[in-house]
């Protein structure tokens, strides 16, 4: 009898435990899973800060950018380049003259301050969406040409 009633009681607690379902997810408030400080999306910057490194020292890049239907950098290509645009002194874009015109528009309306020299080149064989990108800066100011 004792068996009995352990295995019906046994039974029970089972079939209450797997019938009822989960309770539901509180929701945050707004809906939003994430909160955020909002003093954050507030504050406006109106300057990009500059690299301590690449500030103190002489250096030259280069970089080949294809435009593409998704735009004129891809996603691998933002934090490289616009790091070096901010802290360069000098960028020469080197390409077709419409689609480096685009390019400098685009850096300029990002931000960047460094003069920009164009050298428009008629591509005769390859891809004529495609430039290069040269990054000049000298620790003193002074780029030499």
């Amino acid at each position: 009898m004792k068996k009995t009633l352990s295995f019906l009681l046994l039974a029970s607690v089972i079939f209450i435990g797997c019938a009822s379902s989960a309770p539901k997810p509180k929701k945050l408030e707004g809906g939003s899973k994430l909160t955020l400080n909002n003093s954050l999306l507030e504050e406006k910057y109106r300057f990009v800060p500059k690299d301590s490194k690449l500030s103190n020292m002489d250096w030259i890049y280069q970089i080949e950018l294809t435009k593409n239907k998704e735009g004129l950098l891809t996603n691998e290509q933002i934090v490289k380049t616009f790091l070096l645009a901010h802290n360069a002194k000098r960028i020469i874009l080197i390409g077709e003259k419409n689609i480096i015109q685009e390019y400098e528009e685009y850096f300029k309306k990002n931000g960047v301050e460094a003069e920009m020299i164009l050298q428009p080149i008629s591509i005769i064989k390859g891809d004529k969406n495609t430039i290069n990108m040269l990054f000049f800066h000298a620790k003193d100011g002074e780029i030499n040409e």
